[in-house]
């Protein structure tokens, strides 16, 4: 089946998520009668002085919503261009993931880490979530997304940017160890690795910016380069955005931890005399709907134990 094929057989059963104040749906259904999910976004207005001549004579059926003094202020139908993201099969950590819901605030202590944080994670990765990462850094699939690379990290866009919003500006850079796992699995020995991938990778973004997408006026200063804990993935990435971009739940405090700064904290652990990041409490915000809220941080919020792996 094509991509183009999906998207004609795809069944709806379902209004799955709004985000982005309704400027993104998420629609549930299926294809072939196995479970998908499409991601339907608005893409941003055309900004070329040629296609904002003629903007205002795509709009059709004006209808008022009311006038005072010198303003007016109507309703109307504009079909513009729509990005759409395709999950199929969708499996059920896929429908959990993009649906709404709520968070919660937990504290995660090295022993909670050790004792039942990492099992799981190593149960995900022994399970095959990462590999469509392995495919793209071998070389098998999505040669074509990738924009930079070197031995330390690829550069793609993240799935969800169009390549025109500069608003909506995210890449991802994959490393290409497998050792790292989270940033719960940074060590001391790794401070030389980290402080070169944030320069490298704040670079190739910048310059990706500049050429790639025509942003001229991009200076280093103008990129957040974070890491995700939980992250959506368990191999170890960055994520690159523009400061003042689309800000939602991927940025939150609890979610997104500055790469620079996490440096600085292993300096600490250093100085300390630790090993890692295993070792320090961390406040991290979880989905009600992940595994690690409902087999982990719930049960202990009501005092039950959580179930071995």
């Amino acid at each position: 089946m094509t991509p183009e094929e999906k998207i004609t057989n795809f069944v709806f059963k379902s209004l799955h998520n709004v985000t982005q104040n309704g400027l993104s749906i998420i629609l549930l259904g299926t294809i072939n009668s196995e479970p998908a999910l499409v991601i339907i976004k608005h893409l941003p207005f055309p900004l070329s002085p040629t296609q904002l001549t003629s903007l205002t004579k795509t709009f059709t059926s004006p209808s008022l919503i009311g006038q005072n003094d010198i303003y007016t202020w109507l309703t109307a139908v504009h079909l513009g261009p729509v990005k759409l993201d395709i999950i199929h099969p969708a499996t059920a950590k896929h429908i959990s993931k993009y649906a709404s819901q709520q968070y919660r605030s937990v504290l995660e202590t090295p022993s909670i880490y050790t004792t039942h944080t990492l099992p799981r994670i190593t149960r995900l990765r022994s399970n095959g979530s990462v590999t469509w990462v392995h495919n793209i850094l071998s070389g098998a699939a999505e040669q074509d997304s990738i924009l930079f690379r070197n031995e330390d990290f690829i550069l793609a866009p993240d799935l969800h940017f169009d390549g025109r919003s500069r608003e909506g500006f995210h890449l991802l850079a994959i490393a290409t160890r497998e050792d790292i796992a989270s940033l719960r699995d940074l060590k001391v020995g790794n401070l030389e690795y980290l402080k070169n991938l944030e320069r490298d990778i704040r670079t190739a973004a910048r310059d990706l910016a500049r050429e790639k997408y025509g942003w001229r006026d991009v200076e280093d200063e103008d990129l957040l380069v974070y890491v995700h804990y939980f992250p959506t993935y368990f191999h170890f990435h960055v994520h690159v955005t523009f400061v003042g971009g689309e800000v939602g739940a991927a940025q939150a405090v609890g979610k997104a931890w500055d790469l620079r700064s996490v440096v600085v904290l292993l300096e600490g652990r250093k100085e300390a005399g630790g090993r890692g990041l295993e070792e320090v409490e961390l406040r991290v915000t979880v989905g009600v709907e992940s595994e690690f809220w409902k087999e982990v941080f719930g049960p202990l919020r009501e005092g039950r134990e959580p179930e071995g792996v």
